[in-house]
């Protein structure tokens, strides 16, 4: 499975498990997800979006199960590899349900940096 793929189906399996809409903060998630991937060269706006989004969800100490790994990925997509792991961290302490899939995704990220980091010194 791609792993692109794979990460969406988990922020949506966290999206309809919660669906209590008042409990989390979510803002207009979902349209803007909606927006990146009908026009993915705008990642600017849903990195920003979803800044807003899980500030708010911060002070409120209400994030939605989700965000911090959309987050991450989106970063780690934009080149922010290391402050993309650190939101796949915040996922996995805040949600423990996810801190399988969170191990995994940082693994699998840590070792493929790791990678390119030796491929370019040779």
């Amino acid at each position: 499975m791609n792993f692109k793929v794979g990460i969406n189906v988990v922020v949506a399996g966290f999206i309809l498990t919660s669906c209590a809409s008042h409990q989390y903060v979510w803002r207009d998630y979902d349209e803007d997800l909606q927006k990146y991937y009908d026009h993915p060269t705008e990642r600017v706006q849903i990195l920003k979006a979803l800044e807003k989004t899980i500030a708010q969800g911060e002070r409120e100490k209400r994030v939605a199960p989700g965000l911090y790994a959309e987050y991450g990925y989106l970063l780690v997509e934009s080149g922010e590899t290391t402050k993309g792991l650190e939101f796949f961290e915040k996922e996995k302490n805040l949600w423990s349900e996810s801190a399988f899939f969170m191990d995994k995704v940082i693994r699998n990220f840590t070792q493929k940096s790791s990678k390119n980091s030796s491929a370019e010194v040779h």
